[in-house]
């Protein structure tokens, strides 16, 4: 499958900071209302702050949560310009990528043309994150610092894959940020990055040429 146009990347505005803020001010009315109103009796005998306090409340926690979702989202997105930046400055010959290329599954943080071949390259912020391997070489997996599991390796390893087979291109999952720089692991046919863009060009190099891409 050929990759759509790049789209420019858009802020979710309205979702994450608009709407929310709304939500804020409507909750904390009603727990304003909620307290001037306290001693007061509501429908069916039940104290009239319940009934403004409880959807004031849930409103205003809502709305942080949003807010907090946004925050992150907003980080993740200039983590990302930052990283490919950084690999855009320092690209060896014969490279070249692009950003912003949209499949039926959604957008390609990187497309990089390396080695020969193309990659779909997913880029996440987590920075709390290592490749355990057993006996040294064997079995990597995805661990917090602490050698916990590391609960969202399997969505993402699952939606770098999924990505790159919509856009026909090897797939590859890349934590700038992550602990550990320069370690990196083919994981159920993705590769795995954790570094900056000197680790991502040393491992595709490593790796990129026996690496499946999907046609």
């Amino acid at each position: 499958m050929s990759p759509s146009p790049s789209r420019q990347y858009r802020p979710w505005i309205k979702e994450d900071y608009l709407w929310p803020a709304a939500w804020l001010a409507a909750g904390l009315l009603l727990l304003i209302l909620a307290w001037h109103y306290r001693a007061a009796e509501g429908m069916g005998g039940v104290p009239a702050y319940f009934w403004l306090g409880v959807p004031g409340g849930a409103a205003v926690a809502l709305a942080l949560r949003r807010m907090k979702r946004g925050r992150a989202r907003s980080y993740g997105k200039s983590l990302e310009g930052a990283a490919v930046r950084d690999l855009q400055s320092g690209l060896p010959a014969g490279w070249s990528t692009r950003t912003g290329v949209m499949t039926s599954r959604g957008d390609v943080d990187l497309w990089l043309s390396a080695e020969g071949k193309p990659f779909a390259v997913e880029i996440k912020s987590h920075a709390n994150v290592r490749i355990r391997f057993i006996l040294f070489f064997f079995w990597p997996s995805l661990r917090h610092r602490d050698g916990s599991p590391f609960a969202p390796g399997s969505a993402a390893l699952d939606q770098t894959k999924a990505i790159a087979r919509e856009a026909g291109a090897a797939p590859v999952l890349w934590f700038p940020a992550a602990y550990g720089g320069g370690c990196h692991a083919v994981m159920r046919g993705a590769l795995v990055v954790l570094g900056g863009h000197r680790a991502l060009i040393k491992a595709v190099r490593r790796k990129g040429p026996n690496l499946q891409g999907h046609r």
